[in-house]
């Protein structure tokens, strides 16, 4: 097998320049080829990530998100409204006051995704070769992983479109040589932004691509000139981060993980998000190479010289994860959908290490092992299109029980929105510390204007009174259900002590429990996330 060390169409070229196209061969000029690749491989990204896209119902997470993309403007920037960052949840406004159809609210998350995978192309294509580039960016447009946050209402699809555009920047910038250091500094600047102003995960993902920039260029022999331009270009984008890093002390606390995660769930955590889950065996297999693949890349950059590129893609592949499982033991942050940094860089690793190999039939017989197992794991997430949560499936369940009309009691805010997602006209209710409100999805959405940190506190009357006394229900339980016959709980995560009190309520009332169900719908074993967990229990109150 013969490998290579070097990149011989990667040096001194501008961004813009357009001449050093094709695979390093005698079509080294086809710009039209070029094109149809790039154009090509965006569309099968976004084929996958508009499959069944509106299929599930929202889910609380993002529930919440379209409900506080509901808001003003001035609230979203400046009222502290979530534990995250403001940048996606104004894109998120500004799309649905176009198309305020939750039917819709995906869409944003999908059209990010496959920007981002063209963005990996043409910084690979920039940075490496074009069969790196094309490799790259099927890798990353058929990561399961990458296809899931595509489809979901949430800034993970926005974060790594950040942290895309600042790799490019960050890398190009690092190497001497290069032309059009404006517009690699532009690059990651902007990016680096993007990440840090959408998700907490892109300030620590930042990090790492600006110490790898610096150490990189300094082991490059970039000297003074160089550090002064890194120094410049992180005080533009210190300057401009600046109003949410003085806040992130305020947020840091919120996490929806209750305990550090041991070795064997954090490695699941990266199989999930970088590999291919839900072919099993064969699939942890595969990832192996894969991985093996990233290695090599990694390795090649830095004995060809690209000592920034390779500690780029070293802390996003492995510094990265590794700091964010260290991060965990204090406040718990791993998840499947924080370690997604991860995915880009095993993306272009691996794309770089086959880049490598010189054996044009090998590469292809590598290639198309990993892309098939990307595609079938795909392929089987996609072929069950549904969410944690349900509702949907469990509005179907109550016509189907003579429950359709009944009204449903929730203990949790975020599902209680949900519901109201997937069926406005429902009589929802939510006990929330204490009391009974009545959820009414656009004069609830108020009570997020509290901020979140006084939000998390304040009873259900305290929130009744900040949204005008529109929302509280005169006689609690007796008021709400009182001439009821039928009730529908849905509890996802009660707490104990609600659950305490919702059931000696509901037993004053007369309600006696009927059945209870988890609503899965044939949920696959090998879920991106953890199982669903929509609890629908059915009441009944005998005359």
């Amino acid at each position: 097998m013969k490998v290579s060390l070097s990149f011989r169409d990667a040096h001194v070229v501008p961004v813009w320049d357009k001449t050093r196209l094709g695979w390093r061969n005698r079509a080294a000029n086809n710009i039209a080829a070029q094109r149809l690749a790039f154009f090509v491989i965006s569309l099968i990204a976004l084929t996958l990530r508009l499959w069944h896209v509106n299929t599930p119902s929202l889910w609380m997470d993002e529930a919440i998100a379209v409900g506080l993309a509901e808001l003003p403007i001035e609230a979203i920037l400046f009222e502290q409204l979530d534990n995250h960052p403001p940048l996606f949840f104004l894109v998120q406004h500004v799309w649905q006051a176009m198309f305020p159809d939750p039917a819709m609210a995906r869409i944003p998350a999908a059209l990010i995704g496959v920007a981002t995978v063209y963005v990996v192309m043409a910084a690979l294509r920039d940075l490496v070769s074009l069969r790196a580039a094309i490799i790259a960016g099927l890798l990353l447009a058929l990561s399961t992983g990458h296809t899931y946050y595509s489809q979901e209402v949430r800034m993970y699809a926005l974060v790594l479109f950040g942290l895309a555009l600042a790799t490019w920047g960050g890398v190009g910038q690092a190497e001497p040589g290069r032309h059009a250091p404006r517009v690699y500094a532009a690059l990651y600047v902007v990016g680096g932004a993007i990440a840090i102003y959408t998700q907490v995960i892109g300030l620590l993902a930042m990090g790492l691509i600006g110490f790898a920039a610096l150490a990189g260029g300094l082991m490059a022999g970039g000297g003074k000139a160089f550090a002064r331009s890194w120094l410049f270009r992180n005080l533009v984008l210190f300057v401009l981060i600046l109003p949410w890093t003085l806040l992130i002390p305020g947020f840091f606390g919120f996490t929806g993980l209750h305990q550090p995660p041991s070795v064997i769930t954090s490695l699941w955590y990266y199989n999930t998000m970088t590999g291919f889950p839900g072919l099993g065996f064969v699939g942890n297999l595969l990832v192996l190479v894969l991985y093996a693949l990233a290695c090599w890349g990694i390795l090649r950059t830095w004995i060809s010289g690209r000592k920034a590129f390779s500690l780029t893609l070293a802390g996003l592949v492995m510094a990265y994860p590794l700091a964010l499982f260290v991060l965990s033991f204090d406040r718990p942050l791993i998840s499947v959908r924080t370690l997604i940094p991860s995915a880009l860089g095993v993306c272009m690793a691996a794309g770089i290490g086959l880049d490598g190999i010189r054996r044009k039939r090998l590469v292809l017989g590598i290639a198309a092992i990993i892309l098939s197992a990307s595609l079938a794991s795909t392929a089987h997430q996609l072929a069950y299109p549904i969410k944690p949560e349900n509702y949907k499936a469990a509005y179907r369940y109550l016509d189907g029980s003579g429950y359709g009309d009944a009204p449903i009691l929730n203990c949790i805010d975020m599902s209680t929105a949900a519901a109201w997602y997937a069926r406005p006209q429902a009589k929802i209710y939510l006990y929330q510390r204490g009391g009974l409100v009545h959820f009414a999805g656009p004069e609830y959405w108020q009570a997020a204007r509290m901020s979140m940190r006084r939000y998390s506190v304040a009873t259900s009357q305290e929130i009744d009174a900040f949204v005008g006394g529109r929302l509280l229900v005169d006689g609690g339980f007796d008021g709400a259900f009182g001439q009821s016959d039928k009730l529908v709980f849905m509890r996802p995560f009660c707490a104990d002590r609600d659950m305490a009190e919702i059931e000696s309520g509901l037993t004053q009332l007369g309600f006696t429990l009927q059945s209870e169900r988890l609503i899965d719908e044939g949920a696959p074993p090998f879920q991106i996330m953890a199982m669903p967990h929509t609890w629908v229990t059915l009441y009944v109150r005998e005359e």
